[in-house]
């Protein structure tokens, strides 16, 4: 019996009326402001609802309004160490593998080659393709990342990300028409089931003024309408009425509708990324080892940016939004109508007008309305949007490129003689809009949108309003109720968790107005945005997760005004919030920033701090506004800190990023010169590789030719985490004393010649020092989307055969992992048959005879009656793969260490997964009688999926 019908049984409230949801959300809120647990995202269809709903509503309800001092925190002490921060996703569900398959029939044209998973939330899929170009044109194509709902492909959430378009800092959606694929067609989305009360919903264009609509579309007075009007008014009417029921049966919705949405990508990854690179691999210089002020305050400045955005979207608000009323003109052959209309327009002007809008390639800097403050205009601030990011972190964060001029470009392309990193270099043109080097030495922050954000219409609602609106299907106090849904945990904002939602009314029921005219309840406003950025930067400065449960801090200079203490002599911040005499003191969630026992963040500029600080404050109305922010930061950028040179930014901008080319040369008596006593010395830029890997689009290799030249374990498929211009492997970093190599250069032999399993213990003992290894990250997510239903491991003979499990084990593999008719790359093949141990071995025999191995591997190694390593393994694989024109490569699961890569020549090679018992790293290398222990090798196989 479900909890609905207990519920109407006992006579207890509806499991989805309002009461009943208001009470188990605060529950569970409850659970996570004081323990820092709990499900945040209380659904009444899932069966922990219904727990909570029998023991908190049924069985124990508590008072609403609560009477009593409300419970806030418990002044928990907070260990830090246990919030490293890391660039996972939320995992991966079954249905993800299967939206995956379905995205690659999508796309699996020849034109577009599928990257990979670059990750997988609650709610939606981002896979990243490259378009290689039409083949009939010289178009280089590009890459994009492609993101679809993981529960069907329609989605009208994904519209909302096309509300930015044109904004400098947030990522922009691409036209379907761009990369060749059909326009998406008309599709009318499902209403909410909640009342926002909102009497329209806004489609972010602006709206069209009466000097703008042609005489003759204007309405007739209606005494001057005829009988023939009004039948035209009647077919039309019936025409559309037809057109609307025809839209909304269920059959047209669904029949061949495909919802997603194409975003450009970042090769330089996210926030998050760089976050735990700065964790994982710390240099010697401790300045390298922190964020710069000036990229801190660079990077404030792009958040304070993307928040204007979502509050005033430059597609409504920029000035150079419009084109030249002549395009518009020409376009849809009104001259003569301007001309009869006595509007003559200035041919030179509206060409000027239209070259300063080019300038600008759709990329417009985002700016608050009427920043002279003329009265006059103010209006144009009441359009603005109240567009809330639900998931604005440093995993939403990505970094972009820089803007450069002609002469700055120039000295780029000189600087990288290899082709394939000019191809990977990311930048603009400089834009008229933008401060004073805004992006020349900083690259451009970015936020991306994963489901989350949604419009939220005028907040002051009345419960007057409210009763004048009974046709709607809920009334407002709903509407909060059904917005009170969480973030990330650790990322939960004030509005959501805050203690005030247990003082609602209950007794007034959805049409109370405590929630309407709550300036903290629900209140999600652009102080909500202000809230997550100030998180994200506390983060990128600490590096670390925000605590759980939340951490208030007291206002630091009223230490000495004494405020109300517990019995444990803590700050009583319950009785902060419940007693007015306190109402001044403003309590804010940035740990550490401020706190005068606190010194390791001294370095952090005072004013970045106190502004992070006052971002996260509980009270929204406390919270500093966008025009504050901005006018801050804009000032920030341009002022000069101690040792922090041009030329030092870019030494720290090439060591973590691999972009930022050395500075050109500057006279002797300049202060940013390589020569001046101030500044740090230069890393010398990186020797262009003898052996670039190849691209996707490149020829195979001659058969059996030099195989171990090309390969390298710095393919891009590994690099950062999903980000190839991050630098090098991730493996450099992890084996000192090892040189780094260059961005596109070869790892060196030293590695290539180390056998897998050495360099996996290499890996596996940096991961035992950190969870969050990118590579080892890495490679966890490409096992599991390849196999997302789960494995099995696949048994064979190839131990009593000569230890020949290892060939067993990649002809096991293959068989059912690749099958006669795969695609890779978006390019399908079909095969006559797959290899069998046999073949393989006499691959190997031939690989032998060249004489090729024999500078990599002891003699030893390449005995034939000894047990072959993953790295011959993974050759004799790559080689198979060339007489099939295959760019496959070797990984394997190693037991109770974790997933590794071989060895590949490829850029973006299809992984073949096999299985290693690790039997000398249970056993050692010899038993007591002194009898030599071997691996054994298996192969893998997927499982189906569920019925």
């Amino acid at each position: 019996m479900t909890a609905h019908c207990i519920a109407t049984m006992a006579g207890n409230p509806d499991p989805y009326s309002f009461e009943a949801r208001l009470r188990v959300s605060n529950e569970t809120y409850r659970k996570y402001r004081i323990e820092g647990r709990g499900n945040t995202n209380p659904d009444p269809d899932d069966s922990p609802y219904g727990r909570l709903y029998n023991k908190y509503v049924v069985q124990n309800p508590r008072p609403l309004p609560n009477p009593h001092t409300l419970r806030f925190f418990d002044n928990q002490s907070w260990s830090p160490q246990y919030y490293l921060l890391d660039s996972d996703t939320n995992g991966s569900k079954t249905s993800a593998g299967e939206r995956k398959a379905e995205l690659i029939a999508y796309f699996g044209e020849q034109r577009y080659a599928f990257q990979r998973i670059l990750g997988v939330g609650g709610n939606g899929l981002a896979a990243h393709y490259r378009d290689r170009g039409p083949s009939n044109t010289d178009d280089p194509g590009r890459d994009f990342v492609v993101k679809i709902a993981l529960d069907g492909w329609q989605c009208a959430e994904l519209d909302h990300e096309r509300e930015i378009k044109g904004s400098a800092h947030c990522i922009q959606a691409i036209d379907p028409q761009d990369i060749g694929k059909p326009p998406a067609g008309p599709y009318l989305p499902v209403p909410e089931h909640y009342d926002s009360s909102a009497d329209e919903e806004s489609s972010g264009n602006d709206s069209s003024n009466s000097r703008e609509v042609r005489r003759r579309h204007q309405i007739p007075k209606r005494k001057s309408r005829s009988a023939l009007y009004w039948r035209r008014k009647r077919r039309r009417k019936e025409a559309r009425d037809k057109e609307i029921n025809k839209m909304t049966r269920e059959q047209y919705k669904q029949a061949g509708r495909k919802d997603y949405i194409i975003m450009e990508y970042g090769h330089n990854g996210s926030l998050a990324n760089l976050i735990n690179n700065l964790i994982e691999c710390e240099p010697n210089d401790i300045r390298l080892a922190r964020v710069p002020n000036r990229v801190l305050w660079g990077f404030w400045l792009c958040l304070v940016r993307a928040c204007i955005a979502m509050e005033y979207p430059p597609r409504k608000f920029h000035p150079m939004r419009k084109g030249p009323v002549a395009a518009k003109a020409k376009a849809s052959g009104m001259f003569r109508e301007l001309r009869r209309l006595g509007i003559i327009l200035d041919s030179d002007k509206q060409a000027e007008m239209e070259a300063k809008r080019e300038a600008f390639e759709g990329d417009f800097v985002e700016n608050i309305p009427n920043p002279s403050g003329d009265p006059s205009l103010e209006w144009k601030k009441e359009r603005r949007q109240n567009l809330v990011h639900r998931d604005l972190d440093p995993q939403n964060i990505f970094i972009s490129g820089f803007e450069l001029d002609p002469p700055a470009l120039k000295y780029w392309q000189d600087t990288q003689k290899d082709p394939a990193a000019r191809a990977y270099l990311q930048y603009t043109g400089k834009r008229p809009d933008r401060l004073k080097q805004e992006h020349e030495l900083i690259p451009r922050l970015k936020v991306g949108f994963d489901k989350a954000l949604g419009i939220l219409a005028g907040r002051l609602r009345t419960c007057r309003l409210h009763k004048a609106r009974k046709e709607k299907l809920i009334s407002d106090s709903m509407y909060y109720i059904c917005n009170r849904i969480s973030n990330k945990v650790g990322e939960i904002p004030p509005e959501i968790f805050g203690m005030e939602w247990e003082k609602v009314p209950v007794g007034e029921g959805p049409d109370g107005d405590y929630l309407a005219n709550s300036r903290t309840c629900g209140y999600l406003s652009n102080k909500t945005n202000i809230w997550s950025i100030g998180l994200s930067m506390w983060e990128l400065i600490v590096k670390r997760r925000g605590p759980v449960p939340p951490t208030p801090q007291p206002p630091y200079d009223i230490r000495g005004q004494n405020p109300p203490r517990n019995q444990q002599g803590q700050i009583d911040f319950d009785a902060i919030f419940q007693n007015p005499q306190y109402a001044d003191f403003k309590v804010s969630y940035c740990a550490l920033l401020l706190d005068p026992d606190e010194h390791g963040y001294d370095w952090v500029d005072k004013a970045l701090r106190e502004t992070v600080f006052k971002c996260m404050y509980h009270k929204p109305d406390d919270r500093p506004t966008l025009e504050e922010l901005l006018k801050e930061a804009e000032e920030k950028v341009q002022e000069e800190f101690p040792e922090e040179t041009d030329a030092f930014i870019r030494k720290w901008i090439d060591h973590w990023f691999h972009s930022a080319p050395p500075p050109p040369p500057e006279s002797p008596d300049s202060p940013d010169s390589p020569d001046s006593p101030d500044s740090p010395d230069l890393p010398e830029p990186p020797e262009p590789s003898p052996n670039p890997p190849s691209s996707p689009e490149s020829p195979s290799p001659p058969k059996f030719s030099s195989p171990m030249s090309n390969f390298s374990l710095s393919s891009p498929f590994l690099s950062s985490y999903g980000s190839p211009s991050l630098g090098d492997s991730p493996l450099s970093p992890q084996l000192p004393p090892v040189p780094s190599p260059g961005k596109f250069s070869p790892v060196k032999e030293s590695i290539a010649g180390k056998s897998a399993l050495e360099v996996s213990e290499m890996i596996s003992k940096a991961a035992l020092s950190s969870a969050s290894n990118p590579i080892v990250q890495r490679m966890r997510g490409l096992f599991r989307s390849t196999f997302p239903n789960g494995w099995t491991r696949i048994p064979n003979i190839g131990g009593e055969v000569s230890l020949r499990c290892g060939l067993f084990a990649i002809a096991d593999s293959l068989r059912h992992q690749l099958g006669l008719n795969p695609t890779i790359n978006g390019i399908s093949y079909n095969l006559n048959s797959l290899p069998t141990p046999d073949d393989l071995l006499g691959i190997y025999r031939q690989l032998r005879a060249t004489g090729d191995l024999d500078p990599f591997f002891t003699a030893e190694e390449l005995a034939e009656d000894g047990n072959f390593s993953v790295d011959v393994l993974s050759l004799i694989l790559s080689e198979w793969g060339k007489t099939v024109n295959m760019d496959l490569s070797l990984g394997y699961y190693l037991r109770a260490i974790g997933y590794f890569p071989t060895m590949s020549p490829y850029n973006n090679p299809r992984i073949i997964w096999i299985y290693n018992d690790n039997a000398q790293g249970a056993l050692g290398t010899f038993t007591a009688e002194g009898n030599p222990v071997y691996n054994h090798y298996e192969g893998i196989k997927g499982k189906d999926p569920r019925p």
